[in-house]
C-alpha cells in the first residue's frame, strides 16, 4: 500500500504525461545496467550463449530446420565492452544478419569459403550452421581473438568443416605487429607489416604463397572470399594474383576509404573482376569475375 500512495503521490507530482514518460525512460536507463548484468549471470555460465532462440524466424537453406543443425552456442568473454559479442548477447542472433542474409545468394550448400579476419568466428559458424558450407578456412592474426575462434569452432563441433590458422593474409610472407587496437571493438584491430628484420609477433603470408603450398588442396574450388582486415586489403589482393586467376571466387570486401576501394577496383580489375551493383551494405563491396 505504502509503494501504491508514493505512486500516485509521484504522478500528481510528475503532472504531466511528457514528464511521466521522461521519468520512466531516466528509471529504464538506470535500471538496464543492472537487468543485463543479471541476466547475463544466468544466460552466460563460462561465458557460453546459446542463440538459437534468436533465430525462429530465419528461413533456412532448403528447408533445413532448426533441429537439424544442432544448438549453436558463442564463447563471448568479452560480451560487456566489445560491440561483436554484446550484440550477439543482446540480440541472440548472430552480428551483421542483415547483411549476412543479402549474401545468402552466393553462399549454396555444399560452398567453399575464405574468412580472411574471421574474429571470433561469427561468419564462418553462421556459414556452417546455416548455409552448410562444405569447407571454411578462416583466418585471424591476433593471438587471442584466434583463442576464441578455436574455442566456437569446437563447441558448434565444426573442426572438420573450419580449417582455421593464426596468420594474417598479405602481399609475401613477412611479419607484423599490431597498429592499433579497441578493447570496445576486437575486430577493429588492425596489423602493419614490419621492416625487413623487425620483431613482430604476428606471421604474414599471402594467398599465393599457400595456394604454391598446397594449403587448398582440400579444395577443387572456391565459391566466395570474405577479407575484412582493416586497412590491408590492397596488400591482401596484391599477394592472391595467382588464387584469385585460379579459384575465381565471389569476393565480399569491407573497404572504408574511398581512395583505397579506387585503387583495389584497379588490382581487381586487372584480374577481370568487376564491383557488382548491389543495394548498401555500408562499406562492403562484392567483386565478380568476368
Amino acid at each position: 500500500m505504502r509503494i501504491l500512495a508514493a505512486l500516485k503521490g509521484l504522478c500528481r507530482r510528475l503532472k504531466s504525461p511528457f514528464r511521466i514518460e521522461k521519468y520512466m525512460k531516466y528509471q529504464e536507463e538506470q535500471l538496464a545496467p543492472h537487468i543485463y548484468a543479471a541476466s547475463a549471470s544466468v544466460l552466460l555460465p563460462d561465458n557460453v550463449l546459446s542463440i538459437n532462440n534468436g533465430l525462429d524466424n530465419y528461413k533456412f537453406e532448403e528447408g533445413l530446420q532448426m533441429g537439424e543443425m544442432g544448438q549453436i552456442h558463442f564463447y563471448l568473454p568479452h560480451w560487456r565492452t566489445d560491440v561483436i559479442q554484446s550484440h550477439i548477447f543482446k540480440t541472440l542472433n548472430f552480428y551483421e544478419l542483415p547483411i549476412l542474409k543479402k549474401i545468402d545468394a552466393f553462399i549454396k550448400t555444399g560452398a567453399h569459403i575464405l574468412d580472411i579476419g574471421a574474429n571470433i568466428g561469427n561468419h564462418s559458424i553462421y556459414w556452417a550452421k546455416l548455409r552448410r558450407a562444405h569447407r571454411i578456412y578462416a583466418f585471424e592474426p591476433i593471438k587471442t581473438t584466434f583463442n576464441m575462434l578455436e574455442r566456437n569452432i569446437a563447441l558448434n563441433a565444426l573442426d572438420s568443416i573450419i580449417k582455421a590458422s593464426n596468420v594474417a593474409l598479405g602481399e609475401k610472407v613477412s611479419k607484423g605487429s599490431v597498429a592499433q587496437a579497441y578493447s570496445f571493438n576486437i575486430g577493429a584491430t588492425s596489423i602493419c607489416e614490419d621492416s625487413v628484420g623487425g620483431g613482430g609477433g604476428i606471421d604474414i603470408t599471402s594467398l599465393d604463397v599457400l595456394l604454391a603450398q598446397g594449403y587448398f588442396t582440400e579444395s577443387s574450388h572456391i565459391d566466395f572470399v570474405k577479407i575484412d582486415v582493416e586497412g590491408f586489403e590492397e596488400r591482401v589482393f596484391l599477394g592472391g594474383k595467382a588464387f584469385f586467376t585460379h579459384f575465381s571466387p565471389v569476393i565480399f570486401v569491407e573497404i572504408w576509404n574511398k581512395q583505397k576501394l579506387q585503387e583495389i577496383i584497379k588490382i581487381l580489375k586487372s584480374y577481370n573482376y568487376h564491383l557488382k551493383p548491389h543495394k548498401r551494405l555500408h562499406d562492403n563491396y562484392i567483386f565478380i569475375k568476368g
